[in-house]
């Protein structure tokens, strides 16, 4: 009997971010494969609020918590037992320290796929200067970073060098007000960025 896997997607992001839009999104591109069950572990209440009609027809049970100190080990392990999930959205709040998310022992069936960072491009500059320690942790944290609501003002050679210089792997894209996704490719660097000292001609 093969091995049941759990697939888990992490999302980390500001209050208003966009961080229920794509998670519905997800779930709404999945909703007609058979029997695919979700669970979304949300840490935070925005403004936008999942359809309850909709998580029923797309086979999708919610959970809320509201403090740091409920999101264990064994709150995931009663998850796991109760809801028997195939894929797990975590919506995590984006003013609580990661460390807490990274010292979680998850079963041994779940599977972490992708951690997804979400800014609010039109309030970037303003976050970035007031709350940047936690901003940068997200970067950190994610291997794909989407900027939306991008119009003509952001400045995007600017954030693809921040984001660049606090995580080079990660892959950033810019989606316009429209809806328009625009992946940025990776460039190859003419140096090592992994050597100790890196020495720019």
């Amino acid at each position: 009997m093969a091995k049941r896997e759990v697939f888990v997607y992490l999302l980390l992001g500001f209050l208003e971010s966009g961080k229920t839009s794509i998670i519905t999104e997800f779930i709404e591109k999945a909703k007609f494969r058979t029997n695919e069950k979700s669970l979304i572990i949300a840490c935070e209440e925005g403004e936008e609020e999942y359809d309850p009609k909709f998580l029923k027809e797309a086979n999708t049970d919610i959970v809320y918590i509201e403090k740091e100190e409920e999101l264990t080990t064994e709150f995931i392990a009663e998850c796991d037992a109760k809801y028997k999930p195939d894929k797990v959205y975590i919506e995590m709040n984006g003013m609580w320290i990661l460390d807490l998310f990274n010292r979680l022992a998850f079963p041994d069936t779940w599977v972490a796929m992708r951690n997804i960072a979400l800014v609010d491009a039109s309030q970037f500059e303003l976050q970035f200067n007031n709350i940047k320690e936690y901003m940068m942790m997200h970067f950190r944290a994610a291997d794909f970073i989407i900027f939306n609501r991008c119009n003509e003002a952001v400045k995007q050679s600017s954030i693809k060098r921040i984001v660049k210089m606090v995580n080079p792997e990660a892959q950033l894209a810019f989606e316009s007000v429209d809806g328009k996704l625009s992946i940025v490719q990776n460039e190859e660097l003419p140096f090592d960025i992994n050597k100790p000292l890196i020495e720019v001609s």
